[in-house]
């Protein structure tokens, strides 16, 4: 496990407060810390009555490298993971759950407050690969590839995406307030919580969500399509462990998961092998 603890501060925080889940308040405290402590280990997602369970896997550096299903379904998807040697996210692959083939495939490269994505889709035409081939070719039909650039601040987190496919383009802002949480329309309230992207830079850097807390509503049934569902448990830690969907709400991914009725999440957390960089 990896932490990016103040030496000092970490260990002044377990004599003093007499426990290890001490540490874990410094995340919290200090809002542009990561640490995989806690790392996600599996997702139950609900929608009409089916209970479909996600599997999150690490490789030997806590790495995410897959988040599969086994329940081959229409709609259904199984997500991978790939990393440079600076163990930054090259490629991100979500396949047809069942027929290991992608319809979907990012790939990422960096530089000095940018990162670029080169986004592959399967529309019907050539095949993208699978979970175990190379990265598509760059030679790729333009008709099928999007490039995305992402525009960083002096933090590193995501401020701006630009999207362009041929002669069409657009631009989406994000935005974040003194709380370093995003700014939406329309504007919600936040916990004090840990928001659960927080436990890996995958889900910031691929959600584009970077916020220390979890957005919630609270609605006088007037306004609808919400970007955010309803927290409702939270584990030992103050990460949510459970979401779930009411009328208001827009249906959007939580962990690139589109769920419809809730979606439960499990963590393994573990503190004893904390080592400090």
């Amino acid at each position: 496990m990896k932490c990016k603890f103040t030496p000092l501060l970490l260990l002044a925080l377990m004599i003093f407060a007499g426990s290890c889940k001490k540490a874990y308040d410094y995340i919290e405290q200090n809002p542009f810390t990561t640490c995989d402590v806690c790392k996600v280990t599996q997702i139950n997602m609900y929608t009409g009555g089916l209970r479909l369970v996600y599997n999150v896997a690490y490789d030997k550096k806590d790495r995410m490298t897959q988040m599969v299903t086994d329940q081959g379904l229409s709609g259904v998807y199984n997500f991978y993971y790939r990393y440079d040697n600076k163990n930054r996210l090259t490629d991100y692959i979500r396949t047809q759950s069942g027929a290991d083939y992608a319809i979907e495939w990012r790939t990422y490269q960096y530089y000095p407050n940018k990162i670029t994505d080169t986004f592959y889709v399967y529309w019907g035409g050539p095949m993208i690969g699978t979970s175990t081939s190379p990265a598509p070719s760059p030679e790729f039909p333009d008709w099928a590839k999007v490039l995305e650039v992402y525009s960083l601040d002096s933090k590193g987190r995501i401020i701006q995406r630009l999207q362009s496919q041929g002669a069409n383009s657009g631009v989406a802002n994000f935005t974040y307030n003194a709380s370093n949480n995003l700014v939406y329309d329309p504007t919600p309230l936040y916990d004090n919580k840990i928001n659960p992207y927080r436990t890996n830079p995958v889900w910031q850097l691929t959600q584009c969500d970077y916020s220390v807390n979890n957005a919630y509503y609270v609605t006088d049934g007037t306004v609808r399509d919400l970007p955010k569902p309803t927290i409702t448990k939270y584990n030992a830690y103050g990460l949510p462990t459970k979401y779930v969907v009411n009328d208001f709400y827009s249906n959007r991914p939580q962990f690139g998961i589109i769920f419809y009725d809730s979606l439960e999440v499990i963590y393994d957390c573990d503190l004893s092998n904390v080592k400090i960089k």
